[in-house]
């Protein structure tokens, strides 16, 4: 499976750490798709059903942050639509998980389409790829849910 370029080491680390915590603590099973999919995971419970299309972004970002709270947390439009779109397609809702610097946070994304979306430069900074340019939703802090503390996700791996 080919993976995007501006993914870490760290990225994927992280995202292997919150997928062992989300199956431990909840039962399900978090198959990878492909990147033609869009979304990250399909989450399916112990029988093997589809109950939720998902996305995980790592963020060096407090959610509840005032800043947070008042701007947002951002995801490509694109991204998120498609991932919208396919959770639609299978009636199976789309949550989008987030580990910033203290805890993992789960966002039920039915909001979309009610959240500001604005075009922003995103990994210009740390790869120079001035074409990164893309309009993001920007989700507000507040739908956030705290599912566990950072070390607790990690102590779980």
């Amino acid at each position: 499976m080919s993976r995007p370029g501006y993914e870490s080491e760290d990225n994927r680390r992280a995202e292997r750490r919150v997928k062992r915590w989300l199956e431990r603590n909840f039962g399900w099973s978090l198959i990878k798709l492909e990147n033609r999919e869009r979304a990250e995971w399909d989450v399916r419970d112990h029988d093997g059903i589809l109950v939720e299309v998902a996305e995980f972004k790592e963020r060096n970002i407090a959610i509840h942050s005032p800043m947070i709270m008042r701007d947002g947390v951002m995801l490509s439009n694109s991204k998120a639509l498609a991932c919208q779109q396919r959770a639609t397609r299978e009636d199976v809702p789309f949550t989008f998980y987030v580990m910033d610097r203290h805890a993992l946070w789960a966002c039920n994304m039915d909001g979309l389409g009610h959240w500001p979306v604005k075009q922003y430069s995103g990994r210009t900074f740390d790869t120079r790829d001035v074409w990164d340019v893309e309009p993001c939703v920007m989700i507000p802090g507040d739908q956030f849910e705290r599912l566990a503390s950072r070390e607790e996700v990690e102590q779980s791996a």
